[in-house]
C-alpha cells in the first residue's frame, strides 16, 4: 500500500491503481536515452519527377538529386516512385519496381 498513490473503484467494479512517482516504470527520458525526433518529411521526387518547390525549399538543386541517385545507385529518375528527406538528413527512396510478392493468386 506505501506504493499506491490513488485507488480509484470504477462503475464497473474494477479497481485503477496510480502508483507514487518513486514506483513508477522509467522511461527513456528518465534515463538520459532521449532521441532526436527525425522531424517533418519533406519529398522532393514523386512519380519519377523532381519537386522543384520542394528543392528551392530544401536549398538544394537538380545536381544534388542526381547524386542522391548515383550514391543510391538508381540508374534513371523514372525509377524512382518516391524520395524524400527528413529534418536529420535521412533520405528515404522508394523505387517504383519493388518486388512485392502476388498475395492474391
Amino acid at each position: 500500500m506505501d506504493q499506491v498513490e490513488t485507488a480509484i473503484m470504477e462503475t464497473d467494479g474494477s479497481i485503477s491503481v496510480l502508483a507514487k512517482p518513486p514506483y513508477l516504470p522509467a522511461m527513456q527520458k528518465d534515463v538520459l536515452n532521449v532521441q532526436a525526433t527525425r522531424g517533418l518529411a519533406q519529398g522532393f521526387i514523386i512519380d519519377g519527377k523532381i519537386l522543384h518547390q520542394s528543392l528551392k525549399i530544401l536549398g538544394k538543386d537538380e545536381n544534388w538529386v542526381r547524386e542522391i541517385l548515383v550514391h543510391h545507385k538508381i540508374k534513371r529518375l523514372e525509377d524512382v516512385f518516391y524520395a524524400q528527406i527528413d529534418e536529420q538528413g535521412i533520405i528515404y527512396i522508394d523505387i517504383r519496381n519493388d518486388i512485392v510478392p502476388n498475395q492474391f493468386e
